[in-house]
């Protein structure tokens, strides 16, 4: 996701048009709707789970409204009709994106801490 995030912002200094941008978008948007599925499929097999559930859902749902944010603006982009429209709709995807890195980062630092955590009971 990391180098998806760079491409974009890279994309977007650079002036590239709006297609590769979006091509980034939703590359973006597919490691995002990823994660959000397989976090989803760990609860679901650990449906006695409460922990995780209460840890997770808050996480991903915060990632689902951050990838809907990142769509929905650079859909705006394809309104533009001047290039300084298009530079000011472009200019909001970067922090967009980076908030997703922070989300998605937030959400394996949980989920490692509830493994550390499962791992030491299991010890005991």
């Amino acid at each position: 996701m990391v180098q998806s995030i760079q491409a974009l912002v890279a994309s977007i200094r650079a002036g590239e048009k709006l297609h590769t941008v979006q091509t980034h978008v939703n590359d973006i948007s597919g490691v995002v709707a990823n994660v959000v599925n397989y976090t989803e499929r760990l609860m679901h097999e650990r449906s006695g789970d409460v922990a995780l559930r209460q840890t997770s859902e808050p996480v991903i749902h915060a990632l689902e409204q951050c990838r809907n944010r990142l769509v929905a603006t650079a859909e705006e982009g394809q309104d533009a009709t001047t290039p300084e429209e298009l530079r000011e709709v472009t200019n909001k995807l970067p922090p967009i994106a980076f908030e997703i890195a922070r989300e998605t980062k937030d959400l394996v630092q949980r989920l490692e801490s509830m493994a550390s955590a499962d791992d030491e009971d299991d010890f005991r």
